[in-house]
Parts: structure tokens; sequence; C-alpha cells
């Protein structure tokens, strides 16, 4: 696409067409060729095969990429904490909702853990560790004054689920 000059201010500009991207020097149809060539593979390997630059793939990308997750309301995914952090870095405003069955297995995990801990107590460590199941899930920040106490004892016996929630 070629700008144009005007012939008394010199001013340069580019005409407004229908098949255009804006002001882009290239067309919606390359574009989408572009996009679907992504599908395959790398920005480098597409650029190299389209005699482009890399930068003009990965602006046509990260515009595509951009409009899509302006939509997103939720996203459901894995509880590792790679993938969380690395989200929240870039959606900090989108929810993330944990899968009910990934939930419940965790739930079973802590369970069958806390029983077997449990059992290897005395009868004060046993004392500290009843009825703490949802005290190690919940945010410390909205805990009461009896809870947090309870918490910090309960830390303090060194359970392996409270080493699992503390890790």
């Amino acid at each position: 696409m070629h700008r144009l000059e005007c012939g008394q201010c010199k001013n340069l500009w580019w005409p407004r067409l229908s098949f255009m991207k804006e002001t882009a020097r290239y067309t919606r149809s390359f574009a989408l060729t572009v996009l679907d060539l992504l599908r395959f593979g790398t920005i480098k390997s597409v650029a190299e095969y389209l005699h482009i630059g890399w930068d003009t793939v990965k602006n046509i990308h990260k515009a595509k990429l951009t409009t899509v997750y302006r939509n997103i309301k939720a996203v459901s995914m894995d509880m590792s904490g790679s993938f969380i952090s690395s989200f929240k870095e870039f959606f900090r405003n989108v929810p993330i909702i944990f899968d009910r069955y990934i939930m419940a297995q965790i739930n079973r995990g802590i369970d069958s853990l806390r029983r077997e801990q449990f059992n290897l107590l005395d009868t004060a460590g046993q004392n500290i560790l009843k009825g703490s199941r949802f005290l190690l899930l919940r945010n410390f920040h909205s805990l009461t004054e009896r809870n947090k106490c309870r918490l910090e004892n309960l830390l303090e016996v060194k359970t392996a689920p409270c080493l699992l929630c503390t890790a």
C-alpha cells in the first residue's frame, strides 16, 4: 500500500480502503493468512516463509490475541502454581475457576493425610489438629483473632497437612 502526498501541504497519508486493516501496510486477508499459518508454526517460521519481518507477524498475532482475550469472563485451569501466577500476571481481573472434580480429589487427599497425621499424634496434638480442616484453607487476613491463634498453634505442631498448606 502506497502512501499519498498532498500536493499543497506535502502531508503524507494512507487512503482508507475497505479491504485494508486501518493504517497497517497489509490487507485483512494477509493478516488472516498469517494467523492461519501460526496454527502450524512459530512466529519466526511464519515470517521466514512469508519473507517478512518477525515483528510484523508478532504484531498481527498480538492484535488478534488482544481482541480475543478482551472478552474472557472466567477461566478454568489446572491448580499448578506456575499456571496461576502466569495467568494472573496478564489477566488480573479475570476470575479463575477450578474444576469440582479436581477440588474433590484434593480434598480427599488432604483428608487422608490429616487422618494419618492425627493417628500419629499424641492427645495434645490431636486436640490441636481436631476441627482445623477448613482453617488451613482460609485466607489468613479474613480470620478472626481466635482462629489466627488456633492457626498459629496448629502450625507449631508441624504436621504434614500444615507443611503442605504453608509450602
